[in-house]
């Protein structure tokens, strides 16, 4: 009996994921807030014990005067030490239309003074 099939190969660089999502939030305080962000994101694996991810988020702001839109971008490597231990570094970038009056990064003590605001993390984790 003869078995026929396909071999494949697979490089050292391997696709993870890629996520789009796109989420509406409205806060009905007088009916004048809704918040629409679309959203989408990538990671590799570009060596055994390295992965890579970048994202980006657009968001729309209906709100009176104070309408305007965000652009928030993202970059980040994180490095395996072993099952339960990495190191990763992240920046992040984000621009408000000047109709928003400034950029607030989510998990920033403080908005930026600007129209825009950048941020890095780097950190040694444990996971237990």
């Amino acid at each position: 009996m003869m078995l026929a099939g396909t071999a494949g190969a697979q490089s050292s660089v391997t696709l993870y994921r890629i996520v789009d999502s796109g989420v509406t939030y409205t806060n009905n305080q007088q009916g004048h807030s809704a918040w629409q962000a679309t959203a989408g994101n990538g990671r590799q694996r570009v060596r055994a014990a390295l992965i890579a991810a970048a994202g980006y988020t657009f968001t729309q702001v209906s709100q009176g005067d104070a309408s305007g839109h965000y652009h928030q971008a993202s970059a980040g490597l994180q490095y395996l030490l072993s099952k339960r231990t990495d190191v990763y570094v992240n920046g992040l970038y984000q621009k408000a239309s000047s109709r928003i009056g400034h950029a607030w990064i989510d998990g920033i003590a403080a908005p930026s003074s600007t129209t825009s605001q950048l941020a890095f993390v780097a950190d040694l984790r444990q996971k237990f």
